[in-house]
């Protein structure tokens, strides 16, 4: 078995297989980015031609080594891990995915006799086996919500192993002044042709089943019943994205509503969003929310896993029963007919990313967690 230096001159092995560079890859590389500042040495494994090997790589926040597999339940997989883990002295290692790397990573740092930590991103439950088999693997195991945690405990993992160290975002990309938000509704406005009048709503996320873009749509018909100068922009990309359009088109939405698709410069347009919705029936915590309060946008979202951990009620934001399509649209109605308790909660939700979820306080976090294992 190794044996591991001190914290002070620790390093980190960080596994990280998503290929796009979506909430928990960006994370990731907050994460490297903030340790490295702070003295530590990092590995990065990741993907051939994944978004974070060619990021991490360009900015030299860890030595990147890259991997044929996936990850996804891959015997090759674990054979590479494996031999890059004996290859590489590292006192931690650090996974960050799921689907299959976050056993198989276990699995190669346990064989190699290297003390591994599991960040977990979502909230679903999880079979009884799987308990049982992958979370003895890790030393720690860190939620990026209470939610998440809870979860776990309730499902039987030592709540003694479970740490809290919620996402962040760079609150500094996030400019909110009058002007910053005109620039950007002038942006959104002439790409999409949204007119100049119109109240823009929009959802920001995968497009898959549990992010619940169902909901939303099945309650516009009545909204613009009400108020036909709505309109609303759907970002994302996903496997449900036929299904989508489908029910933009049957529901004759196809005036008011775009699928919009990956929109790379999005983060420096946010601000010119009205009211950011959130329909999600599960979600870990919900990164794009965080990106919504430092942009200044009021957000609509159901009480669903992490979600109440940053839309605090009445703050910076208002929430639902998830599912629930009245509340859904009595609360996007209540922003949409309130202007002032718009921007009201566009300034609260400001200081709340800007105070509790910065990248420091993200780092320093995951630091902690390192130190306490292996000491």
């Amino acid at each position: 078995m190794m044996t591991h230096s001190s914290p002070t001159s620790m390093t980190i092995t960080h596994i990280e297989t998503g290929m796009h560079l979506y909430g928990g890859a960006q994370q990731v590389v907050y994460i490297i980015e903030g340790l490295a500042k702070r003295g530590i040495r990092n590995i990065l494994i990741a993907p051939q031609g994944s978004a974070i090997s060619e990021i991490v790589s360009a900015n030299g926040s860890a030595e990147v080594i890259t991997t044929r597999h996936s990850g996804d339940l891959s015997f090759g997989f674990y054979r590479e891990v494996k031999r890059i883990l004996s290859n590489n002295k590292s006192d931690l290692v650090h996974i960050h995915s799921r689907r299959g790397a976050d056993t198989l990573g276990g699995l190669a740092a346990k064989a190699i006799g290297i003390p591994a930590l599991l960040s977990r991103r979502v909230d679903n439950r999880e079979r009884r086996l799987a308990i049982r088999l992958k979370y003895p693997l890790y030393q720690h195991v860190i939620g990026i919500s209470q939610a998440i945690c809870d979860v776990l405990a309730n499902q039987g993992v030592d709540t003694k192993k479970l740490s809290c160290v919620h996402s962040t975002v760079d609150t500094a990309r996030f400019n909110a002044t009058p002007d910053d938000r005109q620039k950007a509704r002038t942006s959104l406005g002439k790409r999409f042709k949204i007119p100049d009048e119109n109240l823009l709503i929009a959802v920001v996320a995968q497009l898959i089943p549990r992010k619940g873009h169902k909901h939303l749509l099945a309650v516009l018909p009545s909204m613009i019943k009400n108020n036909s100068k709505i309109s609303v922009l759907i970002f994302g990309q996903g496997p449900e994205r036929d299904t989508i359009a489908k029910q933009i088109s049957d529901l004759n939405l196809n005036q008011h509503v775009q699928l919009a698709g990956f929109c790379p410069d999005l983060d420096d347009n946010l601000s010119g969003i009205d009211i950011i919705a959130h329909p999600a029936d599960k979600e870990g915590l919900g990164v794009a929310l965080l990106k919504a309060s430092a942009a200044g946008v009021p957000i609509v979202a159901g009480r669903a896993g992490g979600i109440p951990e940053i839309v605090q009620e009445g703050k910076n934001g208002l929430l639902f029963t998830a599912n629930h399509q009245p509340e859904l649209q009595q609360a996007l109605e209540t922003l949409i007919n309130n202007p002032s308790m718009r921007a009201e909660m566009g300034k609260t939700g400001m200081q709340i990313a800007k105070n509790q979820f910065s990248i420091d306080t993200m780092v320093d976090g995951n630091l902690a967690v390192y130190k306490a294992i292996l000491n």
